[in-house]
């Protein structure tokens, strides 16, 4: 089954990474390299060929003449009865550039408008002398008025006169040219002036007579000068004094003088040929100079022709130069002139400058010819009157030409290379012009030398007297590469006409483009098999794109014809028309694909699309090719003050392109059906193979963009023409300041192409909306016409724009408070909602400020949020925000387009909280009119679902420090957006936990503040407690019951890293104080500590044990779960041992682990050991949870019984430590240290059971050592108190009445226990001097009490 695609579809998976084109950069591409190969036309030196050759195609008659007759103009009869009257000598010739022929009859000149049926003669007959030759040159800039735009050289026998010739009024109002007697002459009596030439460049004027081979310079200004007046005479050849010598007349004719005198102003020669064939050359090398820099004999040009052509009988040395024409610069960088012999024979010449091969710049003059070619007549001199003929001579170098001869008396070249010759004593012309369409192509095997000339001969009336060019040739660019394409201009340049003076009239022949010879083919073809061959022929010299655009341009009425009832005009005969159709639709060709493209490429792009489209690119590319790359406006600034901006191509041009292009577009609607690219999906043939498909597809896409760009052009010319029937200074004065300079350097393929040209254009439209809107037009009325003459600078969106901006003006002038404002006001907020997917910046953004002004709060934030998302369909700005923002460009683009809307919106939210504080003292019922639109903006961003905007709208709350609007704002899309904000951003994240504990979501509160607590935010660690401890707080708050085994292991975490958080500050106040460590090493400790929390294993390697903190080491081993009792003793030890001798031994402080260096401590003495010992273990005491494994007392107690029995008694045991002696403990503080002290405090039984232990332990030591003298003693007031508290207890028990069985199992923690503690007291009363009298008195009065309590 065969695919069908519509225009612009693509069945082949795209490829990645490979920028698809639009349309109209497709379209401007293809007509842009139709340009530059238009441009790339071989110039004359490359095409013309060296050596001798002779290849003319002769038609006299037929479609492929190569110039055809179209007017005779007859000469005036009023001239006539002038020539009556001569008596000595008339000559005629022409000005061919403005319309005119001349002829001087004895003394007098006239002139007259040969294109004027019947005109009427102007005359000069103001002096007496025979006139002997008639210029027409270009004055000097600055000497006459701007009025005078030529002057006529007249030469007489006696003066050389200088008239004046411009156009004036006359009485019926229009402008006739007249000529004017400017008083300028200068003597040249003797010299008989017969050649006259001029520089239209710098209005030089030279001539030579007959009687000398001197050039003279006629100079002229405009005031008188020393030694110089108003106009004088220079001899350039003979000597500055020659100049002022007198001339005396009666002079014999010397053996040379100057038959021919030609001014090459794009090199800044002049050249002379004298009646001996010898040529000169003239360098102007400055505005008043003129120096000779060669000069050729006819022998010696003969002989160095002779190297490579060998004379004849026609063609030698003998046979004068009757004739020289130049080659401008422009169109040739090598060949300067073209000499033509009496027999017709060409001869191109180089002039060479030093060292070089031709000239490259005007400012070197040459020293010497050359002669790359010659070209030989026609072998023969056919009847006009019979079928056309081919002369084929190509001779190489060494080849001898034939002896063929056209008789010539004078001849022409006219760029880009058309020949004139007039024959010798015949009535008739040969006419010669190169073939454009072979240029390009290199020729082949049975195909035509490029140099090939298409050529003719003419009969005239009656001999001609002058040739000149009356409509010149316009090159496409002025380089020689390119200079010769005639087929570039044919649809853009009016053809060039030849003007041949006779005896009887003028004739003009009008050169024929290949579009008039096409369309002439099918009259004068012979049959369809003459057309059909002509056409293969066709195809074959010139190529089958080439051919098609010339049967496209036929078809589109391109084709003209000349009738002598109605002149030219273009071909509108149907038969014409369906033939060139025909040819164009059946010879198209196919697209093809390029396997050489890289597989990169878009598979489309593989598509060689057909010759037609080829064809159609080269139609268009002639039609727009004087407007795509021109400037559309330029400024015209007058002295004066005077401003004013035009166009730079005419409007009748444009007119004229537009025209060209409408056909085009009818063309390929009337046959879009019967073009295989235009066709539509379901008129397709279909395709065999895949690759006929793609084919297809190719040549769609092709040919499609050349039809948009079409239609846009059609429109962008309407739309300028419409807008250049404005005053445009007063619309550029509308335009945005970065917007103007954009319009000054806007181009047609600008216009028609870029996005850049588009948007101009949009502003341009609008700026005349907003003067009829100012000038109060109906808006309505203007923006239809403007869509409807261009749709695509003006769309139907643009017109409902229009009238949504035109409805606010009116709301506007009603006034916002009233119900008819308002209304108008809704009005045009539906209208604008309407085209929010195409509304333009500058609309939103006016509406917007306008809706703001007029209080219509809810329908500026409408409007802004309704834009943001249609310009954003499938939320590329979204997804951009949820992937973190990373490069992008393309969703970029709609990211901050998006932004630009939402920051409208702040402005709004801005003005309607100044108006509500301002209105705040207003009237009630104003107050309550400004509240309802607040709550009405409000509300508009409340429902808004747009969660970009919210994004965008909560940033900006908190840029302007709202926090309490942020928190208050009850949306469920605050927390997705404070979550995502808050992994990057501690603000938002500090209030996101804060939001839900407003919204009392505990639990989230809290996991929000545990990750706070831990997260990678520069927070200070006291910042970072202070969230567990909240964290804790709000666990505990929340009572729901379906959260309990996460509130559970939620309260377990946040207690875990609490913990650890007090360890750490403690560790860092610790090292705040520690007079250990030098500045540099404190503060990266503490910069370390004071940040994120540390695992417990962590602060203990790298600083608890370091610095020998044994209180935070034993906290470390809680929070750890370390259960290795030796460690935790020998860490107590260390802790009890460390404490005691920073007061024990106050002058030998501890060596600094971190700088090996000793510390003393200061003059003050420290606190007494048993107190630095009650505050540390008070301290340390509760963080152990009363856990046994991290306080035994069995080992802590023993080590203070220790360390205070240690103590020394006097100053004599202590003869070597300075400083006061120690103040002795007070009695008994280790048991109230445990029984008082400590929170909670431990029990009697207890710590009875561990002194116990301890005294027994003892036993083995001989004597009543101190140390257990002092447990003894602990023993006794231990038990005294516990008898103490238990008797109380008692009574109370038998108070309350209960038994006294209960007093037993009370006092001493019961009879068992009682037994125990006795049997001790009974052990140390035995023991002598174990006790002092006062602990025996004690131990009688317990042992006593305790047995009147139990019986």
């Amino acid at each position: 089954m065969a695919l069908t695609t519509t225009p612009g579809q693509n069945v082949l998976p795209k490829i990645d990474n490979v920028r698809v084109k639009t349309p109209s950069e497709r379209a401007r591409d293809t007509i842009n390299g139709s340009l530059i190969r238009e441009q790339d036309f071989a110039p004359l030196d490359d095409y013309i060929g060296h050596g001798a050759s002779s290849d003319y195609q002769i038609n006299n008659t037929g479609p492929w003449v190569p110039f055809q007759r179209t007017r005779n103009y007859q000469l005036p009869e009023a001239l006539f009865e002038q020539l009556n009257q001569a008596q000595l000598a008339t000559e005629m010739g022409l000005f061919a550039e403005i319309n005119h022929a001349w002829a001087t009859i004895d003394n007098a000149l006239y002139l007259w408008d040969y294109t004027v049926p019947n005109p009427a003669l102007i005359g000069f007959e103001d002096q007496p002398h025979e006139i002997t030759s008639v210029h027409l040159a270009v004055p000097r800039k600055g000497v006459f008025l701007p009025s005078i735009t030529h002057v006529i050289v007249l030469a007489t026998r006696a003066d050389v006169i200088l008239l004046g010739l411009g156009k004036e009024a006359v009485p019926t109002g229009r402008k006739e040219l007249q000529l004017f007697d400017t008083g300028m002459s200068i003597s040249v009596r003797g010299l008989s002036i017969k050649v006259i030439a001029s520089s239209p460049k710098t209005g030089r004027i030279f001539f030579a007579g007959e009687t000398e081979n001197h050039v003279y310079e006629l100079q002229y200004q405009n005031e008188e000068r020393w030694f110089l007046g108003r106009c004088g005479k220079k001899n350039h050849t003979y000597g500055w004094s020659a100049s002022f010598a007198p001339s005396f007349g009666f002079r014999q004719r010397p053996a040379q003088y100057v038959k021919q005198m030609l001014v090459d102003d794009t090199r800044n020669l002049v050249y002379t040929l004298s009646n001996e064939s010898a040529i000169r050359a003239f360098h102007m090398d400055s505005d008043q100079t003129l120096k000779e820099t060669l000069h050729y004999s006819s022998r010696a040009l003969y002989s160095i022709i002779g190297h490579y052509v060998a004379e004849n009988e026609a063609f030698n040395s003998n046979h004068r130069i009757v004739s020289i024409s130049c080659i401008s610069e422009e169109e040739s960088s090598k060949f300067h002139l073209v000499a033509v012999t009496q027999n017709g024979y060409r001869i191109y010449i180089t002039a060479v400058g030093p060292g070089s091969w031709g000239l490259g710049t005007s400012s070197r003059a040459p020293t010497s010819l050359a002669v790359p070619l010659v070209r030989f007549p026609p072998s023969q001199s056919p009847d006009p009157s019979k079928p056309a003929q081919l002369s084929l001579q190509i001779q190489r170098i060494g080849q001898g030409p034939q002896s063929s001869k056209l008789p010539t008396r004078a001849a022409t070249r006219f760029a880009p290379g058309y020949f004139v010759c007039l024959e010798s004593d015949a009535q008739r012309i040969f006419l010669a012009a190169p073939d454009p369409g072979l240029i390009p192509r290199k020729s082949g095997e049975n195909q035509p030398h490029p140099s090939r000339e298409n050529a003719m001969w003419a009969t005239l009336d009656g001999p001609a007297e002058s040739v000149d060019i009356s409509r010149p040739y316009q090159p496409p660019i002025s380089t020689p590469k390119g200079f010769g394409n005639e087929l570039a201009v044919q649809f853009d340049k009016a053809a060039v006409e030849i003007a041949v003076l006779t005896n009887t009239g003028v004739y003009i022949f009008r050169r024929r483009s290949l579009v008039d010879n096409f369309a002439a083919l099918y009259r004068e073809g012979g049959g369809d098999e003459g057309r059909e061959g002509a056409i293969r022929k066709l195809m074959s010299n010139y190529g089958r794109g080439e051919t098609l655009a010339t049967a496209l341009a036929v078809a589109c009425g391109q084709g003209t014809e000349f009738t002598p009832d109605s002149g030219i005009g273009q071909i509108r005969d149907p038969d014409v028309l369906a033939f060139a159709r025909s040819v164009f639709i059946e010879q198209g060709g196919k697209p093809k694909i390029d396997e050489n493209l890289q597989q990169s490429s878009s598979p489309l792009d593989t598509v060689i699309p057909s010759p037609r489209h080829e064809a159609i690119a080269i139609f268009m590319s002639r039609i727009l090719r004087s407007t795509w790359n021109a400037l559309i406006a330029k400024e015209l600034r007058t002295p004066t003050g005077g401003y004013s901006v035009v166009s730079t191509v005419a409007v009748e041009k444009l007119r004229a392109v537009q025209q060209n292009l409408s056909t085009l577009s009818q063309f390929f609607a009337n046959n879009s059906s019967s073009i295989d690219g235009l066709r539509g999906p379901d008129e397709n043939r279909p395709a065999a193979t895949r690759q006929d498909e793609l084919k297809l597809q190719g040549e769609n896409r092709a040919l499609h963009s050349l039809v948009q760009l079409v239609e846009k052009a059609i429109e962008g010319i309407a739309f300028l023409l419409m807008l250049f029937e404005e005053r445009v200074e007063d619309l550029v004065r509308l335009l945005a300041e970065p917007t103007r300079p954009l319009f000054f350097q806007l181009t047609y393929q600008s216009l028609f192409t870029d996005e850049t040209g588009l948007r101009v254009a949009k502003e341009l439209v609008k700026a005349i909306v907003n003067r009829n809107i100012a000038r109060g037009s109906n808006v309505e009325t203007v923006a239809e016409t403007l869509r409807r003459r261009c749709g695509q600078f003006c769309s139907p969106d643009d017109v409902v724009t229009f009238r949504a901006q035109e409805l606010l003006k009116r709301a506007t002038e009603a006034g916002p408070d009233s119900e008819y404002g308002r209304n108008l006001l809704n009005e045009s907020l539906i209208l604008f909602t309407q085209i929010t997917k195409s509304l333009q910046w500058e609309y939103l953004e006016s509406a917007v400020k306008q809706y703001t002004s007029l209080k219509f709060f809810a329908g500026a934030i409408q409007l802004a949020l309704k834009v943001a998302t249609d310009s954003d369909p499938t939320d590329e700005a979204g997804s951009l925000l949820l992937d973190d923002m990373p490069p992008d460009e393309k969703r970029q683009k709609f990211f901050d387009y998006r932004q630009r809307c939402y920051n409208l919106i702040h402005d709004v939210v801005n003005s309607v909280d100044q108006t509500v504080n301002q209105d705040i003292s207003s009237a009630r019922a104003r107050a309550t009119t400004i509240a309802q639109r607040q709550r009405e903006a409000y509300d508009v961003i409340a429902e808004s679902t747009d969660e970009l905007f919210l994004s965008n709208l909560y940033d900006w709350y908190l840029v302007q420090g709202w926090t309490d609007r942020l928190l208050a704002t009850d949306s469920h899309y605050i927390i997705p957006y404070l979550e995502r904000k808050a992994r990057d951003d501690y603000t938002h994240a500090d209030l996101l936990w804060r939001y839900h504990t407003i919204k009392q979501h505990y639990i989230e509160s809290s996991q929000i503040q545990l990750e706070l607590a831990n997260s990678g935010f520069r927070l200070p660690l006291s910042k970072r407690i202070f969230y567990l401890s909240q964290a804790k707080t709000n666990i505990q708050l929340n009572r729901r019951a379906r959260d309990k085994d996460r509130r559970q292991r939620l309260l377990k975490e946040i207690s875990d890293h609490l913990d650890i958080g007090n360890l750490q500050d403690d560790l860092l106040q610790r090292f705040k104080s520690d007079e250990r460590f030098d500045d540099d090493n404190r503060n990266r400790v503490l910069e370390d500590l004071d940040g994120q929390i540390k695992t417990i294993t962590e602060l203990y390697n790298r600083y608890i044990e370091e610095a020998a903190y044994h209180d935070l080491a034993i906290v470390a081993f809680s929070l750890a779960d370390f259960r290795d009792h030796a460690i935790i003793v020998q860490t107590w030890t260390s802790l009890l041992q460390s404490t005691w001798n920073q007061s024990s031994f106050p002058s030998f402080a501890p060596v600094n682990i971190f700088t090996s260096s000793a510390t003393q401590s200061g003059p003050d003495a420290p606190p007494s050991p048993w107190e630095l010992t009650t505050l540390s273990l008070q301290s340390l005491y509760p963080r152990l949870s009363n856990t046994p494994i991290y306080f035994p007392l069995p080992d802590i107690l023993p080590e203070l019984l220790r360390l205070t029995s240690s103590l020394p008694r006097n100053n004599s045991s202590n003869n070597n430590i300075s400083g006061p002696p120690p103040t002795p403990p007070p009695r008994h503080w280790i048991t109230d240290l445990f029984l008082t002290d400590l929170t909670p405090p431990i029990s009697h039984q207890i710590l009875f059971t561990v002194l116990e232990s301890t005294f027994y332990d003892l036993g083995s030591v001989n004597g009543a050592t101190t140390e257990r003298r002092l447990l003894a003693t602990e023993v006794v007031y231990l038990v005294a108190r516990w008898f103490e508290a238990s008797s109380s207890m008692a009574r109370g028990v038998g108070r309350g009445g209960a038994a006294a069985v209960a007093a037993e199992e009370v006092v001493m923690g019961g009879i068992e226990q009682w037994e125990r503690v006795d049997a001790l007291l009974v052990v140390m009363l035995e023991q002598r001097g174990l006790l002092g009298a006062e602990d025996e008195g004690t131990v009688l009065r317990v042992r006593e009490g305790v047995g009147r309590l139990i019986g």
